[in-house]
């Protein structure tokens, strides 16, 4: 029995106090899609808790983000997470540009609108596993639509714009009121994908190379092999 965004949206007016959604009322139709949508990403922002797997092969030295990443949990090229332990900087370009290592090394760009995985050592035409952030691409619109959401965190982006919509005609103290259901919705979701994922952080010391091909002795990473 999962919350429709017909249902969202019922619940939205509930909040509202205010179920007139004609283009002469306060709050349009057209308005509170955009504000369901809306919370939607934030929620995916703020919780973390949406997570995605692509995979496939590299082709060159360029890896294009999917569609709908907020942000990398881990890139695995050969192997070996090289997102969380040999991920650098452009700054660096002279000191791994000549790196052949089997486990490439990797950094961001950003080229006429599209963000890139790029790769020094050897890349092209190996096997990558990619887990990320995700973030909602279609907007939700007809009534059966379904957020991307699990079931019990689609009341979040409605509180979210109940209390952006109640915000901007000056019911501040009911705004925050939803603002803080909102919130709490936030740190469940971030609880829950703690839980399920089980982000373990340990310490990682630079003890020796990852590959003994590399040029550079220093801040390579740890060797995992």
């Amino acid at each position: 029995m999962s919350m429709t965004f017909a249902d969202q949206q019922t619940l939205l007016s509930v909040l509202l106090g205010d179920s007139n959604t004609s283009t002469d009322d306060a709050f349009s139709l057209t308005t509170r899609k955009l504000f369901l949508n809306r919370g939607e990403l934030h929620f995916c922002k703020d919780s973390k808790c949406v997570r995605e797997k692509a995979a496939g092969t590299i082709s060159g030295t360029q890896l294009v983000f999917p569609s709908g990443i907020l942000r990398p949990v881990a890139l695995i090229v050969n192997g070996k997470d090289i997102w969380n332990d040999r991920q650098t900087s452009i700054t660096e370009y002279e000191r791994w540009n000549t790196s052949g290592s089997a486990y490439p090394a990797v950094y961001i760009t950003e080229e006429s609108g599209s963000r890139y995985f790029n790769f020094w050592g050897s890349s092209n035409g190996k096997a990558y596993i990619l887990h990320y952030i995700r973030k909602p691409t279609v907007a939700l619109s007809s009534d059966s639509d379904e957020s991307i959401l699990q079931d019990e965190f689609r009341e979040a982006s409605v509180y979210w714009a109940a209390a952006e919509l109640l915000q901007q005609v000056g019911k501040n103290t009911i705004a925050d009121k939803y603002a803080a259901k909102y919130n709490k919705f936030v740190r469940d979701g971030e609880a829950y994908g703690e839980e399920i994922y089980l982000n373990l952080m340990f310490a990682k010391p630079d003890t020796n190379l990852i590959d003994a091909g590399d040029a550079d002795v220093v801040g390579q990473g740890f060797d995992f092999a």
